[in-house]
């Protein structure tokens, strides 16, 4: 990409617009698909079952697959449990759709090549939660508002608001690369289409708070809203020139709209050619503003700064006195539960009180990825601060045993 001089922008202008915005659709899509191939071994003349077990190896590589991407290439090695977990699991729970491209009986073995879509919410939940529990912190989930600007152009480029254009930002990466590398995790920026459907507006283009509607509704934790500007020095040094970036920066946390911290980074470099030296400085401006952020961060996102949170859940469905105190067994074991607390209770449905490090929706998140031997749970009606849960009875579940209820009682 060359933003930098204006005669080859003017060249290249519209095959820069239609592949930078290909790009950057497919890799914000909320819903992954993944070709992968699967095989397994035939016994005698069973073929049908060799290849339902094909089509399921494949669909665990798809999901591994999709965990790979969402790791950074250091951390995959101490990565390895997450996807065991997986792989020993049931992966198929993270598969939408799936379609076989093609099949074949080599020798003794079927092979197919499928192609998947996966749930991406039920991913990010999966990560997050693993993550929560590598690191012994609920991290958020960030959204990042990040304009950009270089020397030529009249207006900053952002993927936002009424006129975006579509563009890889240098800082943006820079500073997303920093997060992954600490294991936070930067949300993926939503496809214009997606964009356009939640009907926000912004009144101009660093506007925080339609960013903060936005964010909300994206289920964001916290929100970032940042200008990145390079410049040209006017001095030299024989052949070499002077090249300066700027990120100011706000963070917010979502749900209460409190500003956690705000501050301006600058990075100068010296260069012979003028592309390279602004390259360089906004990448080093992006380093330099997610390092200051998470140094700040840590502390504002801390149990201590922000404390747990009261959750009114509303639980109901079929089978609901057993399901209910079986799933409160299960509360009492998940990470950042810190009390549970019975507000109404009758024969169909009750209203309880979870007090949470985090909010509605990050429950909501750690919930999902839960499994039940006699029951599913829906989960509808997530705000920030509450929630419903109903029980779907599993076919050909076994009714709970009393010794399991008895020992699922948490004291209040």
């Amino acid at each position: 990409m060359n933003r930098f001089k204006p005669a080859a922008m003017a060249a290249t202008g519209l095959f820069f617009l239609l592949t930078c915005f290909c790009h950057t659709a497919a890799l914000a899509r909320e819903n992954p698909t993944v070709i992968s191939l699967g095989k397994h071994a035939i016994s005698g003349d069973n073929i049908s079952k060799a290849k339902k077990r094909a089509i399921a190896d494949a669909m665990d590589a798809a999901v591994s697959q999709a965990i790979l991407a969402m790791i950074p290439p250091p951390e995959i090695s101490s990565s390895l449990p997450l996807l065991a977990n997986v792989l020993t699991g049931s992966a198929q729970d993270h598969i939408v759709t799936y379609k076989v491209l093609g099949e074949i009986k080599k020798g003794k073995q079927y092979i197919v090549a499928v192609e998947s879509t996966l749930n991406g919410a039920t991913l990010n939940a999966l990560f997050s939660r693993y993550q929560t529990e590598k690191t012994g912190k609920n991290l958020p989930r960030i959204l990042i508002f990040m304009s950009e600007q270089v020397p030529g152009e009249i207006l900053p480029r952002y993927w936002w608001g009424n006129n975006p254009l579509p563009f890889q930002s240098l800082a943006q990466d820079a500073f997303k690369k920093v997060l992954a590398g600490k294991n936070y995790m930067s949300m993926a920026q939503p496809p214009s289409e997606q964009v356009r459907s939640l009907g926000i507006t912004f009144n101009f283009i660093h506007d925080a708070d339609a960013a903060l509607g936005m964010a909300a509704q994206l289920n964001a934790d916290v929100m970032i809203m940042a200008k990145a500007m390079a410049r040209e020095a006017s001095n030299v040094m024989g052949e070499e020139k002077a090249y300066k970036s700027t990120v100011a920066l706000e963070a917010f946390q979502v749900s209460s709209g409190k500003r956690l911290t705000s501050f301006t980074t600058d990075a100068v470099v010296k260069s012979d050619f003028s592309q390279t030296g602004i390259e360089d400085s906004l990448t080093q401006s992006g380093t330099l503003a997610a390092e200051t952020l998470l140094s700040r961060l840590d502390a504002a996102w801390s149990g201590k700064a922000l404390g747990p949170q009261t959750i009114e859940t509303r639980i109901e469905g079929d089978d609901y006195l057993s399901s209910f105190i079986m799933l409160r067994k299960i509360l009492n074991t998940m990470s950042g539960i810190k009390d549970i607390q019975t507000k109404e209770l009758s024969s169909d449905n009750a209203v309880v009180d979870i007090i949470y490090q985090g909010n509605g929706r990050k429950l909501a998140d750690a919930l999902m990825v839960q499994t039940f031997d006699s029951f599913n749970l829906s989960l509808s009606n997530v705000t920030d601060r509450s929630l419903t849960i109903r029980f779907i009875p599993q076919d050909g579940a076994q009714p709970v045993e009393t010794k399991d209820i008895e020992g699922a009682f948490i004291s209040e």
